[in-house]
């Protein structure tokens, strides 16, 4: 699909705003800072606040299953479901869609660290939420699975960064553009 100058810039427009509030969130949630470089005055909050944790991790992931699924169905040819997976499976590959969307699910029914997904094969899969432990990112072990807060961000926001340029590039169906600009039309004020 050729796209005009103004379908180009609805799709630039929803693009910026899916970056800014929904993965805007998810640093605001972790108290992370939006260039990645570390949390947002971490010293004064935890000197004010003694308790401080480094943010609501469980928050921060739910708001980014959120992003995810905010911006796969645009993908209308499939269910909402089927929609998320495809879009981890395309845009977010190291992350397994069927399992991240079992997670997504487990998430917001239990609000738990500590999610019990039944995977493709059947088995029980524990996923934990981290912060600051990079290193630790989608590591994997008797089916106990790591998500560090900071790089699922990353990983995110370069996904959805990925599906935007997809779709200005002419490198995604007509079906998902058009949805876009209809949402575009639909939700935004006309200028």
């Amino acid at each position: 699909m050729n796209l005009t100058s103004d379908e180009f810039e609805k799709i630039s427009t929803i693009r910026k705003l899916v970056l800014d509030w929904a993965v805007g969130d998810i640093h605001k949630a972790a108290h992370m800072r939006s260039d990645y470089s570390g949390y947002m005055d971490r010293d004064i909050l935890e000197a004010a606040f003694p308790w401080y944790d480094g943010g609501a991790m469980i928050g921060a992931v739910i708001l980014g299953m959120c992003a995810i699924q905010l911006v796969a169905c645009f993908n209308k040819s499939v269910k909402d479901g089927q929609a998320f997976i495809n879009f981890v499976d395309k845009y977010i590959p190291q992350y397994n869609g069927d399992e991240l969307y079992s997670l997504r699910n487990a998430l917001i029914k239990q609000y738990s660290t500590r999610c019990y997904v039944i995977g493709k094969k059947g088995e029980e899969i524990i996923y934990i939420i981290s912060n600051n432990n990079s290193r630790l990112h989608l590591t994997r072990q008797n089916n106990v699975i790591v998500i560090n807060v900071e790089d699922f961000a990353k990983d995110i926001n370069r996904a959805i960064v990925q599906f935007f340029n997809d779709c200005l590039n002419g490198n995604q169906s007509d079906e998902i553009i058009n949805k876009i600009i209809e949402h575009y039309d639909k939700h935004l004020p006309k200028k």
